[in-house]
């Protein structure tokens, strides 16, 4: 009597892996981003209310930019200890943060915490722009364009997206007792955390573009890290729009 094998399924390989991950990551980037957008038409409208000024209403963009920069290096030497997953989990997880210290300072009224928390949320820009490199490395040197420009167009549909939720997330706000202009912070708050747990859960998959650190994706391969002329390309400031 003969006994059949049962067939084995060979594991996937890092090539296939990598392909799998691109959908996952860009809709990681389009919800970070329209988390972003929404905060950043929040900003102006509450720095004009909050002081009673329109000279005022460019500040939180600016915090916001400044954070990025600053955010940016902690993201890279993050990065380069434990993986590109790692340093975007980091950039949206300030970004989270950021996002709860403007709705505080919404609630309380503090334009100081609305510029800090500003700050913060360029944690979250960082993480965002950064993840068209974790594109360009997953896609490879035969299919990197075609990733990078998946992410780009993610970004760019949750960039406009963002701004849209200003009406029904502002009447979301007043039923929890908040400020109306506080809703759109409580989307990027979910966004961000959102975005988060998808790269978080990418990086655990054995996609060795966001698992390891450079030196051990350099030891597996010729991929080198990016320049400072790249990383400068890469973190320029966020399209916002200001309604």
């Amino acid at each position: 009597m003969r006994t059949r094998c049962p067939d084995l399924v060979a594991p996937a390989s890092p090539a296939a892996r990598a392909r799998r991950a691109l959908p996952p990551l860009a809709a990681a980037t389009a919800v970070g981003s329209l988390g972003l957008a929404a905060g950043g038409t929040a900003a102006a409208l509450l720095a004009v209310s909050m002081t009673g000024g329109e000279a005022a209403a460019g500040l939180p963009l600016g915090a916001l930019a400044a954070g990025q920069a600053a955010a940016s290096l902690l993201v890279a030497r993050v990065t380069g200890r434990a993986g590109r997953g790692a340093g975007l989990v980091l950039g949206y997880g300030i970004g989270v943060l950021g996002a709860l210290v403007v709705v505080a300072a919404a609630t309380q009224g503090s334009f100081p915490a609305l510029l800090a928390g500003s700050v913060l949320l360029g944690g979250a820009n960082a993480a965002i722009f950064l993840s068209r490199y974790a594109a360009a490395d997953i896609g490879g040197p035969a299919a990197g364009g075609r990733a990078l420009g998946t992410v780009l167009f993610a970004t760019t549909a949750g960039t406009v997206a963002g701004p849209a939720l200003l009406v029904p997330t502002g009447r979301l706000a007043q039923a929890l007792g908040l400020p109306r202009l506080a809703g759109l912070y409580l989307v990027a708050v979910v966004a961000f955390a959102a975005a988060a747990l998808i790269v978080a859960g990418l990086s655990r998959s054995g996609v060795p573009e966001l698992g390891g650190g450079s030196r051990v994706a350099l030891a597996g391969g010729n991929r080198q890290p990016p320049s400072r002329g790249q990383l400068a390309v890469a973190l320029r400031a966020a399209p916002v729009r200001r309604r």
